[in-house]
């Protein structure tokens, strides 16, 4: 997979999945089964089997795309790890 589908994939799920109106429990699930949660491991697990290498790129584009929001959509987080819970 190249950073340009990569980058592909990113904009079309958070097009689909608006961080403001998307309920964050939602929007995990979602994905993670998109493969965007940690693009190294296996399809199916959170991932799309694709080079651990790309995963700043994911994390960069989710953040950008989520502006201040992203904190609350982050994989490997817990609500109450971030104080609104």
């Amino acid at each position: 997979m190249t950073p340009e589908e990569l980058r592909g994939r990113v904009e079309e799920f958070l097009a689909e999945h608006p961080v403001a109106t998307t309920e964050p429990s939602a929007f995990l699930h979602a994905r993670y089964q998109a493969g965007l949660a940690w693009v190294a491991f296996p399809e199916g697990h959170g991932g799309l089997g694709a080079s651990r290498a790309l995963q700043p790129l994911v994390s960069d584009l989710f953040e950008a795309g989520a502006r201040g929001a992203y904190a609350r959509h982050r994989p490997g987080q817990r609500r109450g790890a971030l104080g609104d819970g």
